[in-house]
């Protein structure tokens, strides 16, 4: 694990360890994406149908000392996702040869990428997606569209 693990990495790393009523809080994280976690304690507690202490506990179970420090990491979190690849590749240095300084700056986004994801969780999906008597719902954005439409 990093020196300073992301919100993700956290929750991926306790998420076994999490109560029932920890677990409420997490799925109304997500499914909000991330966003809820930016409220009050309060706000979560009620949106998530438990109480402010438990969402404390759901603070300390993930290694934060403070419910704002859920909420810095969560902010940290949802800043890295809104930089694009279009961004990444503006941030590029320009010199040199455009084919060499895009197959670099891509190599280095897919790692990043491949980077935060936990083997366990990839195949869980694999295997998710490939049984087929599930229905997968997709969407995306400007460019995740056509991934989702293929998928």
């Amino acid at each position: 694990m990093s020196v300073n693990p992301s919100f993700t990495e956290r929750v991926r790393l306790a998420a076994s360890e999490l109560a029932p009523a920890e677990a409420k809080v997490l799925r109304v994280l997500t499914s909000s994406g991330l966003v809820a976690g930016l409220d009050t304690v309060a706000s979560l507690a009620e949106r998530s149908s438990v109480s402010g202490p438990t969402v404390m506990r759901f603070a300390a179970k993930l290694g934060f000392d403070s419910y704002q420090d859920l909420q810095r990491a969560i902010r940290l979190e949802l800043e890295e996702r809104r930089t694009s690849p279009l961004a990444l590749f503006a941030q590029a240095e320009t010199g040199g040869d455009a084919f060499d300084r895009d197959r670099t700056v891509l190599a280095g986004i897919v790692a990043a990428s491949l980077n935060k994801l936990a083997r366990d969780d990839i195949h869980r999906a694999a295997e998710q997606i490939a049984d087929p008597r599930k229905t997968i719902f997709t969407s995306g954005g400007r460019f995740t569209g056509l991934l989702a439409d293929m998928l």
